[in-house]
């Protein structure tokens, strides 16, 4: 779909921060509206707020809690978009902000990567070695930080470029014939197989 398209479709604000994850209360959607409502009060800056994901049980506690911080213009929940639509909307984000507070993976920052737009996320679990040194980190459990991160991402578009090629390259890293290479290397250092330039290589970047 044509980022015109959607914009059109779904009235997306000139500029926003993307959050795509599903409403689980550890995705820590509540912290990051603190954070939104701090910056309003006390320096006056709007950041525009897109999440898109599944609306679960818990949903219901972040609508109330927009409506008590007076978000409901600054914030936009999408639910479930069509790929297209996902692909879309990462390409008219000015940054992608990611404040959860685990995660096993990291496919949202890689798919930011991937679309060249810049990233903020947290500073916990597994979530840096993902972004390397490609992301703005802040601590998720700790509004402040998450309100200077918003703060920085909007205000400071020498960083935002300066992440979002930091971004493409980190992405490199990330395919699917360095994933196997990699598992060899593991394989073999585990079984006791000599290892060849290229898999310490792997297994130094590890």
């Amino acid at each position: 779909m044509e980022r015109t398209s959607i914009q059109a479709k779904i009235h997306l604000p000139d500029s926003f921060a993307l959050y795509p994850a599903h409403t689980w209360e550890h995705k820590n959607h509540s912290c990051l509206l603190e954070a939104l409502a701090g910056l309003r009060d006390r320096a006056g800056l709007i950041v525009n707020l897109v999440c898109t994901g599944e609306r679960t049980t818990f949903g219901r506690t972040i609508a109330r809690r927009i409506r008590e911080l007076r978000l409901e213009q600054q914030t936009r929940f999408l639910g479930f978009v069509k790929p297209d639509e996902l692909r879309a909307l990462y390409h008219l984000a000015q940054f992608v902000i990611h404040p959860s507070l685990f995660e096993g993976g990291g496919l949202p920052v890689l798919e930011a990567f991937r679309a060249g737009v810049p990233v903020a996320r947290s500073n916990v679990t597994s979530l840096p070695e993902y972004a390397g040194n490609a992301a703005l980190l802040f601590d998720p459990t700790n509004v402040a930080s998450i309100a200077d991160a918003l703060r920085q991402m909007a205000t400071n578009v020498a960083l935002r470029e300066e992440l979002r090629q930091r971004g493409s390259e980190r992405i490199r890293l990330f395919t699917w014939e360095r994933t196997a290479k990699m598992y060899r290397a593991l394989y073999r250092q585990v079984a006791g197989v000599p290892l060849s330039e290229e898999d310490s290589a792997l297994l130094a970047e590890a």
